[in-house]
């Protein structure tokens, strides 16, 4: 049998004068009446510590007797609906913050008689006594433990090789932060891009940039997403930081429908344009800082990972706008721009 142990976001809290407590994933925190298992069996169960071991008796003299505190199972409370399961008690809820008495539990102790010897513990103090057996089988069907063997990894981007392209600046903490996520990032030039992309493997292509797009750097790129390659990308136009949303097959949001999502909603898209094609005086910062570049990539592997883990489906494509001077962050739903038609035949464009 595996080690049990509590799931993930779980734990056991010792509360000085009032016993064990568990706390929940989601913050709750739940007493726990461990019936006649010690409380400290129960703690070393889930710490990895060994068990309480058998006493040996001396070579000579009287057995020494163990004693546990334990309520009469006469004057036990009756059973309360929740933390009640089929293998015996398990975590019932806490009293409210206020000190409220619990429902369920006296206040105060009461004296528990003596045993003579406690539960049998294997010799290898891994596998649970009887008794505990029945309380981490409560701990199973509350949802608060397991004796399945922990996953290998269980790291979001697991499998997933990052084609890197772009400035260092943002480049390096994308690496790190896809890296702590499962990533295998792989520093790769533009002119590689098309033979190293594979569509429909776990490959993605991030290109970050600390500056503004250059006239059609990205277009090779798109080609790629419409393959099926998932992208994604980021730039900076002055104090402002651009997170286009990340980009795969036929359906995606290219950078393409970025820029012509971006002129049609404001009323100075021919000095956009302009900007984009480069007819400007060469960019003079606000650069990325340390905190700013991290800020940014921590948002960019977040999003690779909702759309690698949630799918195209769960995930509508968002255009994020950081503004680098105090991070405030907008954010702004965008769509595919369908092709248009041809014009007909012989009529001249307006």
């Amino acid at each position: 049998m595996n080690t049990p142990r509590l799931n993930p976001g779980t734990a056991l809290v010792t509360v000085p004068g009032r016993g064990l407590a568990l706390r929940t994933p989601d913050g709750t925190f739940l007493r726990v009446d461990t019936a006649d298992v010690p409380e400290e069996d129960l703690v070393r169960l889930f710490g990895g510590g060994p068990l309480a071991e058998q006493e040996t008796p001396p070579a000579a003299g009287p057995v020494p007797v163990r004693r546990t505190v334990s309520p009469p199972r006469d004057a036990r409370p009756p059973a309360a609906p929740t933390g009640e399961g089929p293998h015996g008690r398990g975590p019932v809820p806490a009293p409210p913050c206020d000190g409220a008495l619990l429902p369920v539990r006296d206040a105060a102790p009461m004296p528990r008689p003596a045993r003579t010897a406690p539960d049998p513990v294997p010799a290898s103090g891994r596998m649970p006594a009887p008794a505990l057996d029945r309380l981490l089988a409560a701990f199973e069907d509350a949802g608060y433990a397991t004796r399945d063997p922990a996953p290998a990894d269980d790291r979001p981007l697991t499998g997933t090789t990052l084609l890197l392209l772009g400035d260092p600046v943002l480049t390096r903490p994308v690496a790190r932060l896809a890296r702590a996520a499962g990533a295998e990032p792989v520093p790769t030039a533009a002119d590689t891009l098309p033979a190293r992309a594979v569509a429909g493997a776990r490959t993605a292509v991030v290109w970050c940039l600390d500056r503004p797009v250059p006239p059609g750097l990205w277009d090779r790129a798109d080609r790629l997403s419409r393959d099926g390659v998932l992208w994604a990308r980021c730039h900076r136009e002055g104090a402002h930081a651009w997170l286009e949303p990340p980009a795969a097959g036929p359906y995606g949001t290219t950078s393409a429908d970025i820029r012509l999502r971006r002129l049609a909603a404001t009323p100075a898209h021919r000095e956009l344009a302009a900007y984009w094609a480069g007819s400007r005086t060469p960019d003079n910062g606000p650069r990325h800082t340390e905190a700013t570049a991290v800020f940014t990539a921590a948002l960019l592997v977040h999003g690779l990972v909702t759309r690698l883990l949630l799918g195209p489906d769960r995930t509508p494509p968002v255009l994020r706008r950081i503004d680098l001077r105090d991070l405030t962050t907008t954010a702004h739903p965008v769509l595919p721009v369908p092709e248009c038609a041809p014009l007909p035949a012989g009529r001249n464009t307006p």
